[in-house]
């Protein structure tokens, strides 16, 4: 997957519902906030209300006091009046300018040593008081007043102090209807003297304020509930949504259970074998994940002959028993193990064990419990491990290229027709790397004509003569030196660059024809290889003509060579070329007749001329007795229809004697000759003794 689409992926999977929540929570605050702020400035009007009464109340009876003090020159008497004229039994006090007491009533409990004194006027500008001073009534405390400097007042924080302060204390003794009292002592300059007036007073909160503060406070909080339970049902809404996207993107269409990307986003074991990068080079990567005691693998379990199943019982059923597979397979996994349907017939496991020999007893149970479990005992699944060991060995650490590695070595099984598994080893990833090299420089090296044409001789059986050739490719790789055909041809017939490679080496043994032909030299037919991907070109044998007229040479000393399994292919586009190439003059030969499935067909149908016996006819125990029953019949078969015979990988001279006494035509083997380079062969044909095209047996006898 693409890092981009990745991205994607990953931001639509953790779509965050913590907008919605934190929008819920913001919204949330701020209403207690609003329903708080008007509690507060509720009590704080009741409380400011209360004391502004007692500002007025006792102003008056400083008022009083001055009066009486005037007419009768007696501070007792002056406070007897203030208290006839205030009708409450409230305590009063009149202290002289140093705080001393000088004459009242009732409990004298201020502080004069703490006295706060603010020009009210400037809290309340539609009355203008003179300035007053606030005292601490002693029953209650001082944390109203602490940290407040005389000459540092501000009146709205003694106010809220007080409150406040009151509010925690508690509720009045004597009016229990009342939520709570506070006292303190509120002070006028006595007018015309330098003493005070100080009465006791009280901060009230009484019930029925609450209630209305309560009430209005319930009005707006049910105003602001509304909004919230909108927020509240989208975030609600938002997991929900959530939810069923997450569930959407890791089910899969076809089993209904976990699909790769479940898998590759919530397999923690995995997780834990990558390092964090943070962005640094390569050389400043930190060491592998610590060793785990129990290790992941990746299993690609895969049944074989999927499509040939929905063709027999319908895709439906075939998508049932996938699904069935995907349930049997949960049921056979352990903690922190995981299962996922990756494509079509193909399941990824994740298993924990501590060694890959554990695993693939693992898969081989699973495998062989499934299979009874489904009742058809002729599924067939390959798996493919790749066990993460923690070693040097341990080349993969991302579930994606653990996955890659595994089907790897599924694929290695090829045609196994028996449930089976493999284990990822170097070896494969040797191989692997070995064909991104070669399919890297594939291009680079036909354009550099690095691939270098090989001819091995074919030899008259009972003369030695020289008849013919086939011409072989070899690649001179300036790096690798030289590699073998199989270690490339195979790469090229999976991608595709055998069709160039055919071109190549018909051009090459076009233009070394017609350099011979110019020298005057023997020349003998050499046949090429034209693989079976080739035949599907509508226009190959015109293209073969135009290919071998470049180069101006007869069409009869090119032998094209066929595989027998081209004839499985398209069987009409097959007999259509090979008619046209027979018309234009070249001859078709086929190659390693006897190798696989043979069909008699093939030689009915197709106009040959040339019938190549495989090597294996001459090899290993079936060389004997029936070995040469079934090649003498060939070759009698193939006289029959008027095809000539090369008996190719001869190597001992019983194998020559007994093919020429059966009247086979030519013979292809290490018994005369190797493949060889076009001067070696020029050397060994075309000078000395062999100068003329004789016979090679005495130096194959020695």
């Amino acid at each position: 997957m693409s890092e981009s689409k990745n991205r994607k992926l990953k931001r639509l999977r953790k779509k965050h519902i913590w907008p919605s929540v934190v929008g819920l929570m913001i919204f949330g605050l701020i209403s207690f906030l609003i329903i708080f702020s008007n509690m507060s400035t509720l009590i704080a009007y009741f409380v400011m209300t209360d004391m502004i009464n007692d500002f007025d109340r006792a102003q008056s009876l400083a008022t009083v006091c001055a009066n009486e003090y005037a007419k009768s020159k007696s501070w007792e008497q002056a406070a007897e009046c203030i208290m006839v004229g205030s009708g409450t039994d409230a305590s009063a006090a009149i202290i002289d300018g140093e705080g001393n007491f000088v004459a009242g009533y009732g409990k004298p409990t201020f502080d004069a040593s703490r006295s706060f004194r603010e020009n009210i006027s400037e809290s309340f500008g539609e009355k203008a008081y003179v300035e007053l001073s606030l005292m601490l009534d002693t029953e209650n405390g001082d944390s109203v007043f602490e940290g407040i400097e005389n000459d540092d007042v501000d009146f709205g924080e003694i106010v809220s102090r007080a409150a406040a302060q009151g509010f925690i204390i508690g509720s009045s003794d004597e009016n229990v209807s009342n939520i709570f009292t506070y006292y303190y002592w509120i002070g006028f300059p006595i007018e015309g003297t330098d003493n005070r007036l100080l009465v006791r007073d009280d901060i009230v909160l009484r019930n029925r304020d609450i209630i209305m503060v309560m009430t209005i406070c319930i009005i707006v909080g049910g105003l602001l509930i509304i909004p919230c339970i909108f927020l509240l049902a989208n975030v609600i809404r938002d997991v929900v949504s959530i939810g069923k996207v997450r569930k959407l993107i890791y089910t899969d269409p076809v089993t209904g259970g976990h699909n790769w990307l479940y898998l590759e986003h919530n397999c923690g074991i995995i997780k834990k074998l990558r390092p964090k990068t943070n962005g640094k080079a390569a050389s400043e990567q930190p060491a592998p994940a610590k060793r785990l005691e129990n290790r992941p693998a990746m299993v690609n379990f895969t049944m074989r002959k999927y499509r040939s199943y929905c063709s027999c019982h319908g895709v439906a059923e075939g998508e049932a028993l996938l699904e069935r597979i995907d349930v049997l397979l949960k049921s056979h996994l352990r903690k922190n193990e995981i299962s996922a349907h990756y494509s079509e017939a193909e399941f990824a496991l994740v298993l924990i064990g501590k060694t890959p020999e554990e695993i693939q007893q693992r898969v081989h149970d699973i495998t062989a419990k499934i299979t009874t479990a489904l009742g058809h005992a002729h599924l067939i699944f390959h798996s493919g491990i790749y066990f993460a060991d923690g070693g040097e060995n341990d080349i993969a650490a991302d579930a994606a290229q653990m996955y890659n590695y595994a089907a790897s070595a599924k694929n290695s099984i090829r045609e196994c027709e028996n449930s089976a598994s493999a284990l990822f080893n170097k070896e494969l990833l040797n191989q692997q790397l070995w064909e991104h090299r070669v399919e890297a420089c594939m291009d680079e090296a036909l354009a550099n004509e690095e691939f270098e044409v090989y001819l091995q001789p074919k030899y008259e059986p009972t003369t030695g003569t020289l008849r013919g050739a086939e011409a072989l490719i070899r690649w001179i790789s300036p790096t690798d030196g030289f590699v073998s055909p199989g270690r490339f041809i195979p790469i090229f017939e999976r991608n595709g660059f055998i069709t160039k490679i055919d071109d190549y080496m018909i051009s090459h043994v076009a233009a070394q024809q017609a350099k011979w032909i110019s020298e005057g030299k023997k020349v003998v037919p050499v046949s090429v290889n034209v693989s079976r991907a080739h035949f599907t070109q509508a226009d190959l044998a015109e293209h073969i003509r135009d290919l071998v007229d470049a180069y101006g040479v007869p069409h009869s000393v090119i032998e094209i060579e066929l595989t027998e399994s081209a004839f499985f292919d398209d069987k009409g586009a097959l007999l259509s070329t090979v008619n046209k190439l027979k018309a234009y003059g070249f001859e078709i030969s086929m190659d390693d007749f006897g190798a696989g499935y043979s069909s008699l067909n093939s030689l009915k149908d197709l106009p040959l001329d040339v019938l190549k016996l495989d090597a294996e006819f001459f090899r290993g125990n079936n060389s004997g007795n029936r070995g040469e029953v079934v090649v003498s019949e060939a070759i009698k078969l193939a006289k029959s229809l008027d095809m000539r015979i090369v008996a190719e990988g001869v190597e001992k001279k019983e194998q020559v004697d007994f093919l020429a006494k059966h009247g086979c035509d030519m013979i292809q083997g290490f018994y005369f000759a190797k493949p060889m380079p076009i001067p070696d062969f020029e050397q060994k044909h075309w000078s000395g003794s062999n100068a003329d095209g004789g016979s090679v047996f005495e130096a194959a006898a020695r």
